[in-house]
């Protein structure tokens, strides 16, 4: 006898094909909360997963509707949170984002923006587990550091630096590479400032403190257009040099995938988000197994 969870994913991989769209994902959903609730063998909630993924996959492919996108996002978190052998989660989760969401990709351009931005915040997230979760430190201004290091590059990939500095701005595309490294100093920097007096508090003052900070870099970016624009107000700052990425089409051609104008540096930022979501992880996994993680976890 065919076990429900297995008929029910069966059933959300056929809809994915006839009738892929709002209705298909919602039965998608409901196979997913089944195969990750239930008390399921293992084998038989990793057979459900790979149904599941390639169901949200070809939805959407076929129809484009994000909701496939919400879809892949669950299992990845399943993938991560439930009892499953190392190599499925490893080919699995590399399936969804090198495979499955560039597919989706290709069909709707919007997913690939909408995986960028969700792949930003994750490194956030990644970033303030260091915080909060080894260190204990309750930092509710932890995406001030983001801006920081955003208007690194944005100011003098733009014409923005020519209010206050002389030469030739903006500087060419491939000074962005530079500016990820400055970006973080500029940010370390800031983040050691604002840090030392602090970190003199404790609990709910050091809360409301980083909050507050937090605000003030917010207020500053959006107040800063005088008596010096320096980061053009509410407004923001665009366009912004992008790099040449003749480089990364060549490649993709060499592999067989063929690149237009409307998907080249949608793939190429969201595989760099990837790249540093990696490294982000690799960080992570090094310093919880080092003697300053491990005694910020006692602590």
């Amino acid at each position: 006898m065919i076990p429900a969870s297995l008929l029910l994913s069966l059933a959300f991989l056929l809809l994915s094909w006839l009738l892929p769209g709002a209705l298909s994902a919602f039965v998608g959903f409901a196979a997913l909360a089944f195969a990750a609730f239930a008390r399921l063998p293992q084998g038989l909630r990793g057979l459900n997963l790979v149904l599941l993924t390639l169901g949200f996959t070809l939805g959407l492919k076929l129809s484009g509707n994000t909701l496939g996108l919400i879809g892949l996002v669950g299992i990845l978190v399943a993938l991560t949170t439930l009892r499953l052998p190392l190599g499925l989660r490893l080919l699995l989760g590399a399936a969804i984002l090198l495979l499955s969401v560039p597919l989706a990709g290709f069909a709707n351009t919007f997913v690939f923006e909408l995986g960028i931005q969700i792949g930003i915040y994750a490194a956030m997230a990644l970033g303030l587990n260091v915080v909060v979760g080894m260190a204990g430190l309750l930092d509710l201004g932890y995406a001030a550091f983001f801006a920081v290091g955003a208007y690194t590059w944005a100011i003098f990939g733009s014409e923005q630096a020519r209010n206050f500095l002389k030469g030739s701005f903006p500087l060419p595309g491939e000074y962005m590479y530079l500016f990820m490294g400055i970006a973080i100093v500029t940010t370390a920097i800031t983040g050691l400032v604002i840090g030392l007096p602090a970190l003199r508090l404790r609990g709910d003052y050091l809360a409301i403190v980083t909050l507050g900070l937090g605000e003030v870099v917010r207020i500053l970016a959006n107040n800063l257009d005088h008596p010096i624009n320096l980061t053009n107000g509410p407004q923001g700052i665009t366009p912004v040099q992008r790099p040449p990425i003749d480089w990364f089409r060549h490649l993709m051609a060499a592999l067989g995938v063929r690149l237009d104008q409307t998907t080249d540096y949608q793939l190429f930022f969201y595989l760099l988000v990837l790249l540093m979501i990696g490294l982000v992880i690799l960080v992570n996994v090094n310093l919880a197994n080092s003697r300053f993680g491990r005694a910020w976890v006692a602590i």
